[in-house]
């Protein structure tokens, strides 16, 4: 594979990657678009890993491609704490609902 493929890669990298979304996205929705995006990314991340599998310095030194990885990078940063966000939040509902389900049902043993 050629530079000018990785290239091509990294640049449909950045089109698939959608920007973070606030805090006030709900958590379900920033998992939801996470996935999507994701999706969107696995063809061309496969084709920069093939293109790159060869020689893993391809890049080095393509001050362009620099610029895009360290822009990649920035996205993925705030992805991810928007994720981890949205995980503890999903976590706290389905802890709350298990409570619910548990005060409903008379999960509570008084051990008689």
């Amino acid at each position: 594979m050629s530079a000018e493929s990785a290239k091509r890669a990294l640049e449909a990298l950045l089109a698939a990657a959608a920007p973070p979304p606030s805090p006030e996205v709900d958590a379900a929705d920033v998992i939801e678009s996470g996935a999507r995006m994701m999706e969107r990314r696995s063809a061309p991340f496969a084709e920069l890993q093939e293109s790159l599998a060869d020689d893993p310095q391809l890049l080095k030194g393509d001050e362009e491609c620099q610029a895009m990885v360290e822009t990649l990078r920035e996205i993925d940063e705030h992805w991810s704490a928007a994720l981890q966000r949205a995980r503890i939040i999903v976590g706290d509902r389905v802890n709350a609902m298990r409570k619910m389900k548990q005060l409903k049902g008379g999960g509570y043993s008084s051990g008689r």
